[in-house]
């Protein structure tokens, strides 16, 4: 009976932390969205929808200066990012997800590399080389593990790439933007291509 309810109190406790890590959850899948119908805080400017990666719906980018903000994301410690794209050329580069003081991912020829910034320190960058997404479907898991202190990017299903970072100073809110970063152009920030399936856990 004794190891009965030790089993269980180690369950309970094993939720509460995965709850603890990753508390919230935002997800955009963009089915069945268009101009005319954007949740309340969703702003697209100049991206088209388009069919979907998976599912009825997508966002597509043409190079040109676009983004979709969907909002602040007020991220504090531990979270983890999903999501789909396909690129449109070979040799493609340019933001895919951005928080610009939290996090950010961005594809630089063939090599997919995730960031995440200390007010102090400066950015922690892990790179995953080798990504082939022209004309197929990637899908992404990027996260930062505050109690592991790791930060890591990898596609689904296969062994993430990993680096050792502590992330002590941070802002507690920043927009979030896809297909681009409000940084500039001289960033290469324009991705062609299309962007499906984002979760964020927070």
């Amino acid at each position: 009976m004794n190891k009965i309810k030790g089993n269980v109190a180690l369950i309970f406790a094993c939720l509460i932390f995965s709850h603890s890590v990753f508390a919230k959850t935002l997800y955009y899948s963009f089915d069945k969205l268009s101009k005319d119908r954007l949740p309340k805080k969703m702003k697209v400017l100049g991206a088209k929808f388009t069919s979907g990666l998976e599912g009825e719906g997508a966002i597509e980018f043409d190079g040109e200066v676009q983004l979709v903000y969907l909002g602040p994301l007020h991220i504090k410690k531990s979270f983890k990012v999903e999501f789909s794209f396909k690129a449109k050329k070979i040799r493609a580069s340019g933001y895919l997800v951005d928080s610009p003081s939290q996090f950010s991912i961005w594809l630089d020829d063939r090599e997919l590399k995730f960031a995440v910034y200390d007010l102090k320190n400066g950015p922690s960058v892990v790179s995953l080389k080798g990504v082939t997404p022209y004309k197929q479907r990637v899908n992404v898991v990027a996260s930062y593990n505050h109690q592991k202190q790791q930060v890591c990017i990898g596609e689904k299903g296969e062994d993430a790439i990993c680096i050792s970072a502590l992330i002590k100073h941070r802002v507690s809110g920043s927009p979030l933007y896809l297909g681009q970063s409000p940084r500039g152009s001289h960033y290469q920030s324009q991705f062609i291509g299309i962007l499906d399936e984002l979760r964020v856990w927070h």
